[in-house]
């Protein structure tokens, strides 16, 4: 079996007898990925190193690194099918692998058409080369106007912040900084995994569309799951809030099993109706800001959330009611 992290013999049951060892113990294990620096797009333009590393087209490079790698302590290590085998001084042709023995896979991508979706401004280290930025919105005065010359100055301003500078700019700081953790907590995470921007290189050859299409496309993707995350820390939120219930009916005797059931049951429709209203609520108020007819209807589902259970109960207090008339 082979495995890409050391298993530690000194937790088997009998660890006397059985120990794992590592034939070029220099050598670390698992995924190392290596991003070239100099990738030229075109003639005069360089690649980022974020930018690249979105291509993920990898091959196998056993006919660029040969039949055979040796390490920097001496090692040797062989090809046989997609990988290359340190085999503890025995044949290659071997069947059976033996502890301590290691192996290695090599891939690249490789040079070809690909479409960039991003920013271009001029390189800061390469006089007379360009490069590429994030395009990011920037502000553009009271009534929506900047020169050419100023709006150009603004996004590669904006372009070059990292996310740290985008977490500083937008969190809660001074005296509100202890209250506004959870945002603060929130809008770090986004600035450093999803900040607002178009920012992507595709293999290929693309239209305009098709790249649009596709950062659509992850963008979908990202906001469900962020949703859902959401979604289940909000539920899990309110089944903390409400567990005390629990405690409370499970000490009454003989019935506390029963009644704790039942309020388990309860609570969990409960903490669901709230998360559903709660969550339709945070995304109607967002959608107010970029898509206020959209987060009017998300608006509109809240309060037919909140109103729902109302309802239900006043038919049911109402049908109550007509049954002690009758």
């Amino acid at each position: 079996m082979w495995s890409s992290q050391k298993i530690d013999s000194g937790s088997f049951h009998e660890s006397s007898s059985h120990r794992n060892i590592l034939m070029l113990p220099a050598l670390a294990l698992g995924k190392e990925t290596s991003t070239n620096d100099a990738v030229q797009y075109g003639d005069h333009h360089f690649v980022p190193c974020d930018l690249v590393a979105q291509l993920d087209n990898f091959q196998d490079a056993s006919s660029l690194v040969g039949a055979s790698v040796y390490t920097t302590s001496g090692g040797k290590f062989d090809q046989k099918g997609d990988w290359y085998y340190y085999l503890s001084g025995r044949l290659l042709d071997s069947n059976t692998c033996q502890i301590g023995d290691m192996r290695v896979r090599f891939e690249y991508v490789p040079d070809g058409p690909a479409t960039i979706l991003a920013l271009q401004t001029d390189d800061e280290k390469l006089a007379g080369c360009g490069t590429f930025l994030p395009y990011r919105l920037v502000s553009r005065g009271f009534f929506g106007y900047l020169s050419g010359k100023e709006l150009q100055r603004s996004l590669v301003a904006e372009g070059k912040l990292s996310g740290d500078d985008l977490y500083e700019r937008g969190a809660c700081g001074g005296p509100l900084a202890s209250l506004c953790c959870c945002c603060n907590l929130v809008k770090k995470l986004f600035a450093q995994l999803s900040p607002p921007q178009i920012y992507g290189m595709f293999r290929g050859q693309l239209s305009a569309q098709e790249c649009f299409e596709r950062l659509s496309s992850q963008a979908v993707a990202k906001k469900w799951m962020f949703r859902l995350l959401g979604w289940v820390l909000l539920y899990a939120g309110f089944m903390a809030f409400l567990h005390p219930l629990f405690v409370v009916f499970d000490i009454i005797p003989f019935l506390g099993p029963y009644f704790g059931t039942f309020v388990n049951y309860a609570v969990g429709i409960v903490a669901f109706l709230g998360t559903l209203a709660v969550a339709t609520l945070v995304v109607s108020l967002a959608y107010m800001v970029y898509h206020p007819l959209l987060g009017l209807l998300y608006l509109l589902l809240t309060g037919a959330i909140l109103a729902a259970p109302m309802i239900i109960s006043h038919l049911l207090q109402s049908n109550e009611d007509f049954k002690v008339l009758a």
